[in-house]
């Protein structure tokens, strides 16, 4: 949606990664002009916090083109979006419920990111709710001295992440030293393709049946 665009600043990757999904002619995306259809556009209310509009905005076009497509379903993983979604009489289903019952279920559960026991904790922890605890979702970011010590000695190496067109969290870094195969959201560490990133070696050889697979995915190094 139109809404959803401009959200993002207009020279981020988010933003030209999303531009350039919809106007790719093989991928079936289409920007909808919410903010300027008259009846999926909403009006603004007092008090109201911006992810709170941007919800109901989504809703609101969700249910505008439900009543003229057939088969719509809203897709979110934010349980109040949801809940208000399906109160409202919406067809709405979390990422893993929709990819559950697609007919293309085998194809995406690899993509879905892992599940965790704690992910509530998580999302309390960084909404900074009355739940919140101390736990680290990810492991905290190095200090630069260090990191530049680090590739100054060889036990870091320097280079671009590229990420696989299948899932962001298995990617490669092409370095000085050759290509490494980054693997699991803990490694990507919050990293996104075209980041300059720095990377450590693995200590341990990767178990033989990993290394025959890890090339299976389309990786750009360029």
């Amino acid at each position: 949606m139109s809404m959803l665009l401009s959200e993002c600043c207009p020279q981020s990757k988010r933003r030209r990664g999303t531009a350039t999904l919809a106007e790719d002619a093989k991928r079936s995306c289409v920007v909808f002009p919410n903010e300027h259809c008259a009846g999926a556009a909403i009006d603004e209310r007092k008090d109201e916090s911006p992810n709170d509009r941007n919800d109901r905005a989504i809703r609101s076009a969700v249910a505008y083109l439900s009543a003229e497509i057939e088969g719509v379903v809203l897709v979110t993983d934010d349980a109040a979006c949801l809940k208000l979604a399906t109160e409202g009489g919406l067809a709405a289903a979390s990422t893993k419920d929709f990819c559950d019952t697609s007919t293309r279920s085998a194809d995406l559960k690899p993509l879905l990111a892992a599940a965790s026991e704690d992910d509530g904790a998580a999302a309390a922890a960084l909404k900074g709710g009355k739940d919140a605890t101390k736990t680290a979702i990810y492991e905290k970011h190095l200090p630069m001295s260090e990191l530049d010590a680090g590739v100054a000695s060889g036990r870091f190496l320097k280079g671009v992440l590229r990420c696989s067109p299948r899932t962001c969290w298995r990617a490669s870094v092409q370095t000085s030293d050759g290509l490494f195969f980054v693997d699991g959201a803990d490694a990507v560490n919050r990293a996104v393709d075209g980041d300059v990133v720095v990377v450590g070696r693995r200590e341990a050889p990767l178990p033989e049946e990993e290394e025959e697979n890890k090339g299976d995915d389309d990786f750009s190094t360029e």
